[in-house]
């Protein structure tokens, strides 16, 4: 781990403490041990800090123990872009195989019950990929039919002033790479992101105020969310074809799915 990649990991996990499954001291000296659990590059005048941590056990059990993360079963994964030390973009996704997304208890479950969103976008991914399989599916089934990644992401965001720089498809770039950084043969990978209004977490756009919904403002920030998700080769799906009513709840219809196969990708020992 050279210099700058210890200081921005470090900004990181201080910053998001409370979201690693052990102290961040534990986490820096396992992400010492392993390299391809992390990445910073530099894309023009940005720092890109990737950095991915399991979530379960292979028994389901949550991570508790040093011993756990080397023995991980579905991971996060967490892109944080800057500006010398200020956040100016971010995004998290969950990935798993697209196996245990349908048919791993633990995995359905932890998704599920993340929020309404995520439960949202895991049931949008499941019945339009394997529109055949019920929902829920039965768990612990034998299907072979069924390989692949999953990618559930739960947020993304670039701070307004620094749009239109192409660091939004960077960081779904780096994201689907750090997704696939194990694979060696011909794989799928099966993505989902909401379309819901962008909510700052992090740096200069960020409020202390909740998220409110708001039909007026929100809908055309998800109109435009859908066009620009199309850019970057995802199909928008709504889950109602009636619209909702002007003071209703429409804050969870609109969701993109990304369904690539064919790909190749070599296997380096470290992100890339």
């Amino acid at each position: 781990m050279n210099a700058n990649e210890t200081l921005y990991l470090k900004y990181s996990t201080k910053r998001l403490e409370s979201m690693l499954p052990l102290s961040r001291v534990t986490m820096m000296k396992w992400y010492n041990d392993h390299p391809e659990q992390y990445s910073v590059e530099q894309i023009n005048n940005y720092i890109y800090c990737l950095f991915s941590f399991p979530l379960l056990r292979q028994d389901g059990g949550v991570i508790r123990s040093q011993k756990d993360l080397n023995q991980g079963r579905m991971e996060q994964i967490i892109l944080l872009v800057y500006e010398g030390d200020v956040i100016i973009a971010d995004c998290a996704a969950i990935h798993t195989t697209m196996y245990d997304c349908l048919f791993w208890e633990p995995a359905v479950e932890y998704v599920c019950t993340e929020s309404d969103w995520m439960y949202l976008e895991h049931y949008t991914l499941c019945t339009s990929a394997f529109p055949k399989i019920p929902y829920p599916a039965p768990f612990d089934v034998n299907a072979d039919r069924v390989h692949g990644e999953a990618l559930i992401y739960s947020n993304a965001y670039v701070t307004t002033s620094y749009r239109r720089q192409g660091i939004f498809a960077n960081m779904l770039q780096m994201v689907r790479d750090a997704a696939l950084r194990n694979t060696v043969d011909h794989t799928e990978l099966y993505s989902v992101i909401a379309l819901d209004p962008d909510i700052a977490c992090y740096g200069p756009d960020s409020r202390d105020e909740p998220y409110i919904y708001s039909y007026e403002k929100d809908e055309p920030l998800r109109q435009r969310n859908c066009v620009i998700m199309r850019h970057v080769g995802f199909n928008p799906v709504k889950l109602e074809e009636l619209e909702p009513e002007e003071h209703g709840d429409g804050a969870k219809l609109w969701f993109a799915l990304r369904h690539e196969h064919d790909l190749i990708i070599e296997q380096n020992g470290k992100m890339s």
